[in-house]
């Protein structure tokens, strides 16, 4: 199941609410798309049981105006295993040890 929400036509700003039910394994996700000044922002929760145990993680992505990634982020638990984890690219957008920086 996905239900999807649209809140532009309320005069907002483009935003796009959406969750769903895995179909493979139980668990859900929520998800916000949301337009801001230079780009979109997305933020969004997983819960879900792993084979560790039960988990949720919570997990943001900025994105430029032309849907490039910029940053994201992971936080939550997997089981007893705490997630922490920050993405950042850097000027260049090169996608190896020289264009991502990774928890700092």
């Amino acid at each position: 199941m996905i239900v999807v929400m649209n809140n532009e036509s309320r005069g907002e700003s483009m935003s796009l609410l959406a969750i769903w039910r895995r179909t493979d394994e139980p668990g859900h996700d929520v998800v916000q798309l949301k337009q801001i000044d230079l780009g979109w922002h997305l933020n969004g929760a997983a819960v879900y049981l792993s084979d560790a145990g039960p988990a949720r993680l919570d997990y943001t992505v900025q994105l430029a105006e032309d849907w490039t990634t910029k940053s994201g982020s992971v936080r939550g638990f997997i089981g007893s295993q705490s997630v922490d984890l920050t993405i950042i690219r850097n000027e260049t957008g090169i996608r190896n040890e020289t264009g991502w920086t990774v928890n700092g």
